[in-house]
């Protein structure tokens, strides 16, 4: 009796110890997606995923018939983006019809690639800035993707982790 007593005891220490080991774990490793988790930013015709700790906002103001949303790896100043963006910021704003086509939402399958990317000398690429601006079709309406990143040269991983995470959850309807 007192045998199996303790070894059940054992086991349930074991257990909570394994327990409250991978909480902290989890905890440790990525503190921000519980604070901020993914989500959708949907306006007009088109729709993206805000990754976990970033921050997202839909812009009232933006040319008739469109709509602009905006989302970046750090905190909106007085409601926008700062003009000097601090080193390491990340950028993206998508302009969108407004007006919706009824039925469900497609993805566009977007992705950056080389040729999206303005040489350092085009005037719309701030000094020490990287800029990729992408056309999308969808259904004879335009769609545009702007992705700023607040240096340069900007790391080939930075890229594919824009593209998985914010570029390729680009949705129209």
């Amino acid at each position: 009796m007192y045998a199996l007593s303790y070894r059940a005891r054992s086991f349930s220490l074991a257990g909570v110890a394994v327990t409250v080991g991978l909480v902290l774990g989890l905890a440790g490793s990525d503190a921000s997606s519980s604070a901020r988790p993914r989500r959708p930013l949907a306006a007009g015709a088109v729709s993206f995923v805000v990754p976990a700790g970033w921050y997202g906002k839909i812009f009232r103001r933006a040319p008739q018939g469109s709509v602009l949303l905006q989302a970046t790896n750090r905190p909106f100043v007085h409601g926008g983006v700062p003009k000097e963006q601090p080193a390491g910021q990340i950028v993206v704003t998508v302009l969108g019809p407004s007006r919706p086509d009824v039925g469900r939402w497609h993805s566009l399958h977007a992705r950056l690639l080389p040729r999206d990317f303005l040489p350092a000398s085009s005037p719309r690429v701030p000094v020490g800035h990287t800029l990729a601006t992408k056309y999308l079709h969808f259904r004879g309406r335009l769609i545009s993707v702007d992705v700023d990143f607040a240096r340069r040269p900007v790391p080939a991983e930075k890229i594919r982790w824009v593209n998985r995470w914010v570029v390729a959850t680009l949705s129209a309807r």
